[in-house]
């Protein structure tokens, strides 16, 4: 229980960040904008690297954390900058000696929250589940999660924002057109449909983020419900200025 109101309380205060990042993007400039309105850069918005972030965030929560306490060394607030995550600190890492973090994995025979069976390997690549939580080895994990944030770090710069370097996304869309000219002129205008209208982007984000929760942990699920709760209250807060402001200038 308490893991899952750590768990819940992490996702709130990652929703409540996500919350004051969207409201500063549309009134960073003292414009309080709302739909008919365009975005300053959506590329920017898009490639933000938000999601690198998080999964090395949640790389050092499974290292600095999660890993030790499987292993029977609980971390806290008073121990956490004693309590190394590998018996060899940083060095590996700045001598590039990554391999040495995979060797001396956990065994089989592990003992989930103890130290028996426990080894000393931090990122790792076993593959299947440990055999008492039937889930994936926490080291695994954290691998995977640090290849995303790497991965989403390099990939965040695709499209082209502010320094001029990936690819246009309007170029992208509108040389998208069909051989022959059968379906139209493709995907010219998608872009300026979708930049003008945050009610479209409200429901492609709800819409994919539905479908990958929905695959999750009910507490993805509760989080997909705070994510609308709280994005149908950032749009109501919008209109109410709008109408307000409105209603000010027209008098």
């Amino acid at each position: 229980m308490k893991i899952f109101i750590l768990e819940l309380f992490f996702y709130y205060f990652f929703l409540l960040y996500l919350y004051w990042r969207v409201g500063y993007i549309y009134n960073r400039n003292g414009n309080l904008a709302f739909l008919g309105s365009k975005m300053p850069n959506p590329a920017s918005i898009i490639t933000y690297p938000d999601s690198s972030e998080c999964s090395l965030a949640w790389t050092g929560h499974l290292v600095h954390v999660a890993i030790p306490g499987a292993r029977g060394e609980y971390v806290r607030w008073n121990n956490f900058l004693d309590v190394l995550p590998h018996p060899q600190g940083l060095g590996p890492l700045f001598t590039g000696q990554w391999n040495l973090y995979a060797q001396n994995p956990d065994s089989s025979s592990h003992l989930f929250g103890t130290s028996q069976g426990a080894g000393t390997a931090i990122l790792t690549l076993l593959g299947g589940f440990h055999p008492q939580t039937q889930s994936l080895w926490l080291t695994d994990i954290a691998h995977h999660h640090l290849a995303i944030a790497f991965i989403f770090l390099v990939a965040g710069h695709m499209y082209r924002t502010n320094f001029g370097i990936g690819h246009s996304m309007k170029d992208l869309l509108e040389a998208h057109i069909p051989p022959g000219g059968r379906l139209g002129r493709g995907h010219k205008g998608l872009y300026d449909t979708i930049n003008n209208s945050i009610h479209f982007q409200l429901g492609l984000a709800l819409a994919s983020l539905g479908v990958i929760t929905s695959l999750g942990s009910p507490t993805h699920v509760l989080f997909t419900c705070l994510c609308i709760h709280s994005t149908r209250l950032y749009y109501s807060k919008l209109h109410y200025i709008r109408i307000t402001n409105t209603s000010q200038g027209s008098s």
